[in-house]
């Protein structure tokens, strides 16, 4: 490891920036016969991994109630058009998802930066989860998010 890593690293750990967890995107969904869609504009600020959800904008009960599986496809494209990176996963909803006082959902997907994607260039985001069960209709409205999952 060199020393730059780990100097950075240990300035997060007493000092992170104010806004390594504030979301990268945070959008409704659109609501499709048979899946939800979305895109939005990102810039990921920071080297750390990162997580795609949703995110309830109404708060749910836990333990959720209602499990199935989900197909998500996303895929990252620079200014000039070309794909970055495509990944599609299936998940299965389960317990436990996050819970906040707000807010609840669920993490779908986890990807690096600079592994995956580059550090500082906007990148559009297309977001397609398909709801293979019937599950994500309980849970309306909601939102796609993408945050830095970073931990020392």
């Amino acid at each position: 490891m060199n020393a730059t890593p780990l100097l950075t690293w240990l300035r997060w750990i007493v000092f992170p920036p104010a806004d390594l967890f504030l979301p990268v995107f945070d959008i409704p969904t659109q609501v499709q016969r048979d899946h939800l869609s979305a895109e939005a504009v990102c810039l990921h600020k920071y080297a750390t991994p990162y997580e795609v959800g949703v995110k309830c904008n109404v708060r749910m009960p836990n333990p959720i109630s209602i499990l199935g599986r989900l197909l998500l496809e996303v895929s990252w494209e620079n200014a000039t058009g070309d794909q970055l990176l495509c990944l599609t996963v299936e998940v299965e909803l389960k317990k436990p998802w996050w819970d906040g006082t707000a807010s609840n959902g669920f993490s779908l997907l986890i990807y690096t930066v600079p592994a995956d994607l580059p550090v500082n260039m906007p990148l559009l985001c297309r977001l397609k989860l398909t709801d293979t069960e019937g599950a994500l209709s309980s849970y309306q409205p909601c939102s796609f998010y993408a945050r830095s999952i970073w931990m020392p």
